[in-house]
């Protein structure tokens, strides 16, 4: 119908509402679907709760236009904010008598409020929808009396702010900024759980879903901030005539479509509160004469529900950063439990705790106290300590050793504690302040950029701990918005974030041409400086500069060339390249400068650092002492030869750094080695941001050289099935001299088909742009799986009379891909007799965890150690897996709760009083 008369169809609702109002008077009558007029409408003055008020003079304007809104042809803006006149909502909202008592209620359970809010705190204030300033108006004189406060005065659009402006410049400044709170606030700008009042004028309601601005506005508050709502809880037609020409009144779409009405009466604004997260509701309604003029207005004060916030326990920072936390955190409602270093395990009066960082026990008697087995999964970790770890120019090779000490020794055994006791977490935070080269001006903390390949291991070894990694801007504060990245608990967050200027940056890995051209250039005079020149890779480098023209070298090592490795140095030695060789621990500095200081050492033209060690072994059975070996040779080293390099008259041509792809790739089992390599890497940036010459190289395999030669047979299996493919020697050689020839700081040279290790990976979009597009799609795939699509739970319900062949199936493929074996695999032979280690043990671990969602210990191998022992218990653990039935809906009900109420008693003023009363005694 309303499109045979030319009606919009924003306006379809209206024309019905009145369409109803008239046939209940008796003026129309519904007959076979057809509107019949059974007497006509009456002109002239009638007896009206509004006549002679500004109410009816602005009903006359919209009443006299009512035709043309509703067929498109006048505007409805122009009739409710008239340019030089003064019949208009913002008249009606400032001088009407209902508006007036309404706003002298908000003011009253306002300053009820008030007087319980503790003498020097200071409330943060918003206003939704705040338009014309009427009811600001009442509030800002009482809160500028009672208490410190900042306003944030918000509105669908900026065009009342100047006015505002103009109007309360006797007050502390307001903030102004847009705000639809029908979206999400936090996407605008808002931080989240970041006020403690949220007052909102005839607002809420004129909008499509109200549950879910209501939760918007909940998501605005603290833990028991207050929410101030002004709404009508009655309809009135003249309200229909004048505000139903918006387009938010008749926006709904939720449950009031059952009513056809916006508004809610008292009953429903109780229920549908109550399941948003707020409780206490109070009501105070303004006298019947008054509150018959509109809508029977009412105050409507309610409390954010206090939510049995996470426990975080929170490792301390000497900068204050923890503190800051802490505060965000326990005024959102959560719990914090605090760790300092120190010398001894000892716990203080308000619960915090000093362990020993370098004491794994420590940690694990402050887990006995802070962690409930009941209540797993209400439990977070914020590790600030890694912003302590700063190092600088002044800072020798010991100081640095200390500093990784620092950052990382206590973050390895809390980590190892957790694991120990199965504890599954919401998040595992960790700081760092300045780890990562993100955008110019960037000068990488080497040492917190260790923390990072460290955590990105763990997260890896240990996924129930929901391991993210925060880099925040170097002099960045802790705003907000900020505090709410940090301490985020979502499961679907990327793993490495960055803050810069208030944007978030992830990383991702590309594939690329070096940029720049710089010839290499070997200087017949020169002095080119090999550490590490007896190992596989540093012999190769030691004789790829020889080829490349070098005369001059010094070559360090710890031991004594073998006598194969000598004979080759003498032939060099014979064809006139002078060669000085060093027994010396490059992680002593005096020692290192004294093996070269020889004739030629101020003419040193190029530094290349391949010293380094590494071991297998899982972060779980490190101990310190195991961990920390890597750093002399690798971490020491670099930074003393980076010293070094600072002493001489001239810097050299090249500063050549060896790393490894293991730094790239996050490789489980090696998380020393990977922190010593970002250490590395991060040395190069910071090098390069100081226009000094620098190219860290993340080496991958070698044919038969480094880390290949020393592996075993299995592990070399495991690099062929995850893509991982050896490099040969002159292949690798001929892509360093492309790389040392750009301008790049940091470039991986390593052979892998991304497609296939992308399989045996979680994917958060790190790899993201190596991968083709079939692989991408896989990718997706597979990360809808686990947030809920097919899964082995689904594979086992499709096929109810095969679940254990389905799942020994499914068991044994992931078994194939982990050892690297082809074909089928005997299900009762032993894991370890198959080549399993406690590495690979532990990726079948987690590649099964990312499967159940009952917590798969550590030791399930050693507990299951055959394919057949191992299929049984994962199935015993889903046997019982159902759909979910789905709770017969409830039938409509005529009078819900968003249906008006008309017979609702009226409460006396007392009465009314009464319940503010009560709302309050729950603070």
């Amino acid at each position: 119908m309303p499109a045979a008369i030319g009606v919009l169809p924003r306006y379809s609702k209206l024309l019905q509402r009145c369409l109803t109002v008239l046939s209940q008077a008796q003026y129309l009558s519904l007959e076979q679907e057809q509107w019949r007029v059974l007497k006509p409408l009456v002109a002239g003055p009638e007896q009206s709760s509004i006549a002679g008020g500004i109410e009816m003079q602005l009903l006359r304007q919209c009443g006299r236009a009512l035709a043309g809104v509703l067929n498109g042809n006048i505007d409805f803006l122009p009739l409710l904010f008239p340019e030089n006149s003064n019949i208009s909502a913002a008249t009606l909202y400032s001088q009407a008598e209902g508006f007036t008592i309404l706003n002298r209620s908000a003011v009253l359970a306002l300053d009820g409020w008030l007087a319980l809010i503790p003498k020097g705190r200071k409330l943060r204030v918003l206003e939704i929808g705040a338009g014309t300033g009427g009811t600001t108006r009442h509030l800002l004189p009482l809160l500028a009396g009672r208490v410190d406060f900042e306003y944030w005065y918000t509105d669908l659009s900026s065009a009342f702010f100047s006015s505002a402006q103009a109007g309360f410049a006797d007050y502390p400044p307001l903030k102004y900024q847009t705000l639809d709170i029908a979206k999400d606030p936090f996407s605008q700008g808002f931080a989240e759980h970041g006020f403690d009042l949220v007052v909102a004028a005839n607002v809420v309601h004129a909008t499509a879903d109200l549950p879910q601005t209501l939760s918007h506005v909940r998501q605005l508050l603290n833990d028991q901030g207050v929410l101030l709502l002004l709404e009508g809880l009655q309809p009135r037609l003249w309200v229909d005539l004048i505000f139903g020409l918006t387009d938010g009144w008749w926006a709904f779409n939720d449950q009031r479509c059952q009513a056809n009405y916006p508004l809610l009466d008292q009953n429903g604004w109780q229920g549908l509160l109550s399941e948003t997260g707020f409780a206490s509701t109070a009501f105070i309604t303004a006298p019947l004469d008054a509150t018959e003029r509109l809508c029977r207005q009412s105050v409507i004060l309610t409390q954010a529900a206090r939510t049995r916030g996470r426990h975080w326990l929170i490792v301390d920072d000497s900068l204050g950063a923890a503190d800051r936390l802490a505060d965000y955190l326990n005024a959102r409602g959560d719990r914090c439990t605090r760790i300092d270093y120190g010398q001894a395990l000892s716990q203080h009066a308000d619960a915090s705790w000093t362990v020993d960082p370098f004491q794994r026990r420590d940690f694990e008697r402050v887990l006995q106290h802070w962690f409930e087995p009941e209540e797993n999964g209400q439990y977070a970790v914020l590790v600030c300590s890694g912003l302590d770890g700063v190092i600088d120019e002044t800072s020798d090779s010991r100081a640095v050793e200390k500093t990784l000490a620092i950052v990382c020794a206590g973050t390895l055994h809390l980590l190892q504690a957790l694991g120990a006791a199965s504890i599954g977490l919401q998040a595992f935070n960790v700081l760092t302040q300045g780890a990562q080269p993100v955008v110019d001006g960037d000068c990488p903390q080497a040492a917190m950029a260790a923390l990072w390949g460290m955590v990105r291991v763990a997260a890896k070894e240990y996924p129930r701990l929901q391991c993210r990694l925060f880099d925040l801007q170097a002099g960045m504060d802790l705003d907000l918005p900020t505090c709410q990245l940090v301490c985020q608990t979502d499961a679907q967050a990327e793993l490495q974030n960055a803050v810069r200027d208030g944007r978030l940056f992830v990383p991702r890995l590309v594939s690329c041409l070096p940029g720049g051209n710089q010839p290499l250039t070997i200087r017949e005079q020169g002095v080119y400086l090999v550490t590490g020149a007896f190992g596989g890779m540093g012999f190769k480098l030691t004789q790829w500069l020889i080829e490349q023209g070098a005369k001059h070298l010094i070559l360090l090592a710890r031991t004594a060339p073998s006598a194969a490795v000598k004979q080759a140095l003498d032939q060099a030695a014979a064809g006139s390249v002078e060669i000085h060789i060093q027994a010396v621990d490059v992680s002593d500095y005096d020692a290192l400068r004294r093996a070269v200081d020889v004739p030629g050492r101020q003419g040193l033209a190029g530094i290349f650092h391949s010293a380094g060690v590494f071991a297998d072994c899982l972060l779980q059975d490190y101990d310190w002492q195991v961990f920390s070996s890597v750093f002399p040779a690798k971490v020491a080293g670099a930074w003393n030869l980076h010293r070094l390099s600072l002493e001489l008259e001239s810097s050299p041509d090249y500063f050549v750094l060896f790393s490894s792809s293991a730094s790239v790739l996050a490789a489980g089992g090696l998380a020393n080695y990977v922190a010593a390599n970002a250490f590395v890497d991060a040395l190069a940036a910071y090098r390069r941001r100081q226009n000094l010459p620098a190219h860290a190289i993340n080496w991958g395999v070698w044919q038969d050289t480094g880390m290949a030669a020393a592996v075993n047979d299995i592990r070399r299996q495991q690099w062929q099935t995850m893509g991982v493919k050896p490099m040969a020697t002159d292949t690798a050689l001929a892509a360093m001299r492309t790389a040392i020839e750009s301008d790049d700081a940091n470039l991986a040279i390593i052979d892998i088909d991304f497609d296939r290790y992308a399989g045996n990976q979680d994917h958060d979009g790190y790899f993201q742009a190596l991968l083709s597009r079939r692989e991408q799609g896989q990718a997706q795939a597979t990360k809808a799986a686990s947030n809920g699509g097919e899964s082995i739970v689904s594979l086992l319900r499709q096929n109810p009379d095969r679940q254990r062949e389905v799942m020994l199936e499914h068991v044994s493929r992931l078994l194939g891909s982990v050892l690297g074996i082809a074909g089928d695999i005997d299900a009762r032979r032993g894991f370890f007799e198959l080549g399993m280690d406690s590495l690979t043990a532990m990726e079948l671990r987690n590649r099964l965890q990312r499967e159940f969602e009952p917590p798969l210990d550590a030791t399930l191998t050693f507990k299951y150690p055959t394919l057949s022992a191992l299929a049984d218990y994962l199935l015993s653990l889903l046997v019982d897996t159902r759909p979910k039935q789905e709770e017969p809906s409830a039938e409509p009900v005529a009078d819900a709760k968003n249906a008006i109420n008309s017979e609702e008693p009226i409460l006396s003023l007392d009465e009314q009083l009464a319940d503010i009363d009560r709302f309050l005694e729950h603070f």
